[in-house]
């Protein structure tokens, strides 16, 4: 139980003077509506042709916008890890089938207002889910979370919050390793620090936005202790 421990963090502003070195972790939280208008008059000269296409399949128009703010900063905080331009960034995939950019790993997750970025030199996953607090989570929660998790949650006062707690944990990991999420939502129990995945370890980390989002980190457990830095982007 002791990894559903809230993380307290500070978010600061970035800064582009950072040194990037080894066992950091970068997390960038940026707020979509501000961002967009910041920075959309700049979207042609980074976006590819693809990723300007991608955006036109959106039926909504705020869903469009957060496509292309999560396309423009993923490509322009990539920048400050590689010796590259935004727009001359080539993406690989890994052998997990992950998008990877050169030996950096990288993970992207939006939900409502935000979108998460994180960034480090190890296998790692994000998520963040906006908390409904009318929503119905006792169909998914059986369907999807381990009786350990069940159990867990039944015993909580508030179901909305620890439910989207033990979601994003839960996906963030499955993040982290590549694999499918509906095949292995019920495979390992997320309310611990470490989670094995086949022989490796995953270690876990969830914190608050605003009272309304949660957010969730894994990323692989080495014996190096990794710096772990929040900004606003």
């Amino acid at each position: 139980m002791e990894g559903l421990t809230t993380e307290v963090v500070e978010w600061v502003e970035f800064s582009e003077h950072f040194c990037f070195t080894q066992n950091e972790v970068h997390i960038f939280k940026i707020a979509v509506e501000k961002y967009t208008t910041q920075h959309s008059s700049r979207y042609t000269e980074i976006l590819s042709e693809d990723e300007f296409a991608k955006a036109l399949q959106f039926r909504q128009r705020k869903d469009t916008d957060r496509f292309l703010a999560s396309r423009f900063a993923l490509r322009t905080i990539l920048s400050h890890f590689v010796a590259a331009s935004p727009s001359e960034i080539q993406f690989f995939l890994s052998e997990s089938r992950k998008p990877i950019v050169k030996d950096i790993h990288f993970n992207l997750s939006h939900s409502g207002d935000y979108i998460l970025i994180a960034v480090g030199n190890i296998p790692l996953g994000i998520d963040i889910e906006y908390i409904m607090p009318d929503f119905e989570t006792e169909l998914l929660a059986i369907e999807c979370f381990s009786k350990e998790e069940q159990s867990f949650l039944a015993a909580q006062g508030n179901r909305s919050l620890d439910f989207y707690t033990i979601w994003t944990r839960k996906e963030s990991v499955l993040k982290a390793t590549g694999e499918g999420l509906t095949d292995y939502m019920m495979d390992f129990n997320s309310l611990d620090i470490r989670v094995s995945r086949g022989s490796i370890d995953y270690s876990i980390r969830h914190g608050l936005i605003d009272e309304e989002y949660v957010w969730a980190l894994s990323m692989l457990d080495t014996s190096a202790t990794q710096h772990i830095y929040y900004w606003n982007y």
